[in-house]
């Protein structure tokens, strides 16, 4: 070969590899780049097949984190906008029967004046009270229910030991969470009544024991969604237009919202149905007009690691107390009656108690005396 044809060759071959690491470099990544800058882009478009061999579980935790930090963020907004300490309604003591206790009852604490009106709606001339307790019978509560039940036995014990059997109803009624994909399983429910409010306590007895607890998908329940069942149907539930009215919610989860159930059929209406599947879960303001229209005032007893969006929700309902309950529901009475004092102050407790009996005759008018404050320490046990 000719020494100028295999110089041409050569150039042509060095041509060759410049142009391949020329075009190496700007079409890199499947599209024409200059320094950093993209000029063209003609990827083949990324499809992201789905993990088919992912655990259910793990996908329902992601699910559940998700709604969570949602949640999160929107309680940070509302707490935001919440003022914790409103202008208090001063509550005016009864008619005093003597000086002594005119003087030692006029300065009493202070309530909200919604939670007071339904507190004082009759109860403290006929001294009927109405208490339906509300349970929580997902998995987690599967340990505290023989203490639950040992509880409700104690209320009625005491009821009938202080003679106010007549006067005492109490109900029961339980909530888990919607049977649907990714919050509840099948089976689950967001209502159930156990027991009508009677005076027949025998029936109320009957009806804790045979409770169950279930397993469920995340952790936030069914509680708004019962509460509003309840009242949209306390006249059904037996709940007495002329008594105090008290629904006793016992839990340890936070509760689920509307938009918790991102493909629920329609909206929640507000009008109680017994159907967990055919609505999403209540507003927060569907829930308080449901509570103003039937007279109730909530009281959540709830296990301490979820007690702070109770407080919040209280603000936002306008009405009801939230109150710690101990590891195992140990407390459950206690916690009651501490939240009808805080509901109502230690004098309507008291003064609805002596007029229904609820006092041992020989102690009855020195226990009353002795108030001083909303926040007096009294042996509730010794109440009811």
């Amino acid at each position: 070969m000719r020494p100028a044809a295999i110089r041409t060759v050569l150039l042509w071959t060095a041509a060759t590899l410049v142009f391949l690491a020329i075009g190496y470099t700007v079409l890199r990544g499947c599209g024409i780049s200059v320094f950093g800058n993209r000029l063209l882009n003609f990827c083949p478009p990324v499809v992201v097949m789905p993990d088919v061999d992912r655990p259910t579980e793990l996908i329902a935790e992601d699910t559940r984190t998700e709604i969570l930090r949602e949640r999160l963020a929107d309680l940070r907004i509302e707490i935001a906008f919440v003022d914790h300490c409103p202008t208090p309604a001063v509550i005016e003591a009864p008619p005093p029967e003597d000086d002594v206790v005119e003087e030692e009852t006029a300065d009493l604490g202070t309530e909200d004046l919604s939670t007071e009106e339904a507190c004082a709606a009759g109860a403290t001339e006929t001294g009927l009270v109405d208490l339906y307790l509300l349970q929580d019978l997902s998995s987690s509560f599967r340990g505290d229910l023989p203490t639950i039940r040992r509880n409700v036995a104690d209320i009625i014990a005491q009821v009938r030991a202080g003679g106010m059997a007549d006067q005492f109803r109490m109900g029961v009624g339980s909530f888990i969470d919607k049977p649907v994909p990714g919050i509840g399983l099948p089976g689950n429910y967001t209502y159930r009544n156990h027991q009508n409010l009677t005076g027949d306590f025998d029936a109320v007895l009957a009806a804790t024991r045979a409770m169950q607890a279930e397993d469920t998908a995340d952790t936030p329940e069914a509680q708004l969604e019962a509460l509003l069942e309840v009242a949209g149907r306390s006249s059904a539930l037996g709940f007495r237009p002329n008594a105090a009215r008290f629904v006793v919610v016992a839990t340890d989860a936070g509760f689920h919202v509307a938009g918790d159930w991102r493909n629920a059929p329609r909206a929640e209406d507000g009008i109680p149905d017994d159907s967990p599947s055919n609505e999403d879960y209540p507003s927060v303001p569907q829930v308080r007009l449901a509570l103003e229209t039937a007279d109730i005032v909530p009281i959540f007893v709830v296990k301490d690691g979820a007690i702070a969006p109770y407080r919040v929700l209280v603000n936002n309902l306008g009405r009801g107390v939230v109150v710690p309950l101990a590891g195992g529901s140990a407390n459950l009475l206690e916690s009651i009656f501490a939240g009808i004092d805080e509901a109502c102050g230690s004098l309507w407790t008291a003064t609805t108690l002596v007029m229904s009996g609820g006092f041992p005759a020989a102690k009855s008018r020195a226990s009353f005396d002795r108030l001083e404050s909303p926040r007096d320490p009294i042996d509730r046990t010794k109440i009811l």
